[in-house]
């Protein structure tokens, strides 16, 4: 979930519109969340965000948080698409920072991307893997992700726990945490250039059904990410993790 799922909605009302043949609906949640998360920059302020949330499954599309997407292909239990995301993992503005020389540092922006992703149900849980491409050109970069997750059904409680690596190449880790020249004038801060980097992280997703049929339910989720040193060497950090929280309620209809 990120905080820009509402553009997210808006987008994918314009650019997906479920055709009558889109395939039989297997699953459609609606909610809201309240969110808050921490960034790696020095002096920055936490973001707390209230969310819309969005899960929609179909024969051959879908709207997962943040991501729109058409499968390609499934058949046991592996399922290969494309799609459109949002990407809000990282955005500076230099007005909501404290540290005086980070204030004349340029905006990092979020943007689209665009890419593919493969799932496949093993035995020991789901295996996820995606690329992604900036679309807008912001850094032009590239990014991944992999990870492990499985689900334990408590009866009421469901837990789901996730490990993982996102991976950002050079143009992606320098646009966000990287200083040209300009700014190192206009900053007193050296110039710095990132590397592309792997990002462990640990996460953990809890669901309380609040009634028989679990059509109501009570999530909290929390994600812990351990920055590496291409990201952490950045004269813009002051840390060596982030951490995402949020909660909220959503509505299953069956």
């Amino acid at each position: 979930m990120t905080k820009s799922s509402s553009l997210l909605i808006f987008l994918i009302s314009l650019i997906f519109p479920l055709p009558a043949q889109a395939g039989k609906l297997e699953d459609f949640s609606l909610g809201l969340a309240f969110g808050l998360d921490s960034t790696p920059y020095r002096d920055y302020d936490l973001n707390y965000t209230v969310l819309p949330v969005l899960h929609l499954e179909t024969g051959h599309f879908y709207i997962r948080d943040n991501r729109a997407g058409v499968k390609l292909w499934q058949k046991n239990r592996v399922e290969l698409s494309v799609f459109g995301a949002w990407d809000a993992a990282y955005s500076f503005n230099p007005n909501h920072t404290d540290n005086r020389q980070l204030n004349f540092l340029e905006t990092r922006r979020e943007s689209a991307t665009g890419g593919g992703a493969i799932k496949w149900g093993s035995p020991i849980g789901l295996l996820a893997l995606r690329l992604e491409h900036d679309l807008l050109r912001y850094s032009s970069g590239f990014k991944g992700q992999a990870s492990l997750s499985k689900t334990f059904d408590l009866r009421i409680l469901e837990l789901n726990p996730q490990a993982g690596l996102y991976w950002n190449d050079q143009k992606y880790n320098t646009y966000y945490f990287g200083i040209n020249e300009a700014e190192a004038l206009a900053s007193g801060l050296p110039t710095y250039q990132a590397q592309s980097a792997f990002i462990p992280y640990i996460a953990l997703n809890i669901g309380l059904g609040l009634d028989e049929e679990k059509l109501w339910t009570l999530f909290i989720t929390g994600q812990i990410n351990f920055l590496p040193v291409a990201i952490k060497d950045s004269p813009m950090v002051d840390r060596s993790s982030t951490y995402n929280l949020a909660t909220g309620l959503t509505y299953s209809f069956r």
